[in-house]
C-alpha cells in the first residue's frame, strides 16, 4: 500500500475537503483526488462520501483513519525532528495556548526561549477550544483545569488564581462592595466557558466559602476582553491575577473584596503519550517550568495594591 496515499487520505479527512488537503500538500486538487481513488481501488471499498462542498468518512474510512492517524503523525514527527540530530534543540515546534495566556505572559516566555535556542521555530495556535493534539500535529499544549484526555501526558507547571477587580472610576461612581452578597447590586463582568456555562464566582474568605451568582451585565469568553471592560469602568470582573497585575501596579485597576479569593485552576503542559519527545519539546517544557518558578502566575494578594 502506498504510504503517500495514506498520508493524503489523513490530510483530506483533517481538512474535510480535497481542496484543503491539496493546499496543505502543495499539489493540485486533481492529484489528491487520484490518490484517494487509487487507495479506494486498492482496498476495494469506498472511504469517503463526496459532495460538492465537503467530504465525509464512510464507516470503512473511519476505521482506516483511526488506525493510520497515529502512524502518520509519528512519521511527521520523525521528519520534523531530523534537524535536531545535532546537540541543540532545533526545528518547528507547534504549540497551542489559551488566548489569554498567549497574548500576555507566554509571548514573553517564548521570546526568552528563542534567545537561547534560535534554531527553534514556533508555530503557535491561540485558541480557547480543546485542540486534538494528535490529529493536528501539536507538539505541546497548555491546558487550564482538570485534564480529561487519557491519551496525553500532562505535567503541572503552574496555578492560576483569580481575584475581583474594578477600575477606580467604577468604585468612585458605584461604591465598593464590602461582602460577597453586595456583588448582587453591582455590574458584574463574567467569563463564559467554551461550553457556554458562566464561570462560577466561588469566593473564599475569612468566613469560609461564599458562592455568588451575580446578574452579569456582560459575558465574554476572553479574559483580556473582560480586563479591558473593567479598565473602562464597565463593572467588576473576576480575573486571573497575572492578567491584572500590571494594571493594578499602574492604578488602572484595584482589587475589590481584597480579603476574598476566587477559584484557582492548575496549568498543565500536555503532549502525546507513547511518543518519543524531541529535544525541542523537552527543552521548552523545562524552560517553561523554570520561567513559572521565577515569575509565577499565581500573583498573591499581598503583592497587589488595593484600596481599603
Amino acid at each position: 500500500m502506498n504510504l503517500d496515499a495514506l498520508a493524503t487520505f489523513v490530510h483530506v479527512v483533517d481538512g474535510a475537503s480535497f481542496t484543503a488537503a491539496a493546499k496543505k500538500l502543495g499539489v493540485p486538487t486533481s492529484t489528491v483526488s487520484r490518490e484517494i481513488a487509487r487507495l479506494e481501488e486498492t482496498l476495494g471499498t469506498r472511504l469517503l462520501h463526496r459532495t460538492t462542498r465537503k467530504v465525509a468518512l464512510t464507516s470503512a474510512g473511519a476505521k482506516l483513519y483511526e488506525r493510520v492517524l497515529p502512524h502518520v503523525a509519528a512519521l511527521r514527527d520523525a521528519a520534523r525532528d531530523v534537524p535536531e540530530q545535532g546537540s541543540h534543540p532545533a526545528g518547528s515546534l507547534r504549540i497551542t495556548v489559551p488566548n489569554d495566556l498567549g497574548t500576555s505572559y507566554f509571548a514573553e516566555v517564548i521570546a526568552d526561549f528563542l534567545l537561547l535556542h534560535p534554531q527553534v521555530h514556533f508555530d503557535v495556535r491561540l485558541t480557547a477550544r480543546q485542540v486534538d493534539v494528535v490529529a493536528e500535529g501539536i507538539d505541546l499544549a497548555l491546558r487550564i483545569g482538570r485534564m480529561q484526555d487519557a491519551t496525553l501526558v500532562a505535567r503541572r507547571v503552574g496555578t492560576l488564581d483569580a481575584y475581583l477587580f474594578a477600575s477606580p472610576g467604577y468604585v468612585a461612581r458605584c461604591g465598593r462592595p464590602t461582602a460577597p452578597l453586595d456583588l448582587l447590586d453591582h455590574a458584574c463582568l463574567v467569563f463564559r466557558m467554551p461550553d457556554g456555562r458562566p464561570i462560577a464566582w466561588n469566593l473564599t474568605g475569612p468566613e469560609g466559602r461564599s458562592d455568588v451568582a451575580p446578574a452579569a451585565h456582560l459575558f465574554a469568553d476572553d479574559f483580556a476582553f473582560l480586563r479591558g471592560a473593567a479598565i473602562a469602568g464597565a463593572g467588576i470582573a473576576m480575573l486571573p491575577g497575572f492578567i491584572a497585575a500590571t494594571d493594578v501596579a499602574a492604578g488602572r485597576l484595584e482589587r475589590v473584596l481584597p480579603r476574598y479569593e476566587g477559584p484557582s485552576a492548575p496549568l498543565y503542559a500536555a503532549y502525546p503519550s507513547g511518543r518519543h519527545l524531541p529535544r525541542k519539546v523537552t527543552a521548552f517544557r523545562d524552560f517553561l517550568v523554570q520561567a513559572l518558578r521565577a515569575r509565577p502566575l499565581d500573583a498573591k494578594p499581598g503583592s497587589m495594591k488595593h484600596a481599603p
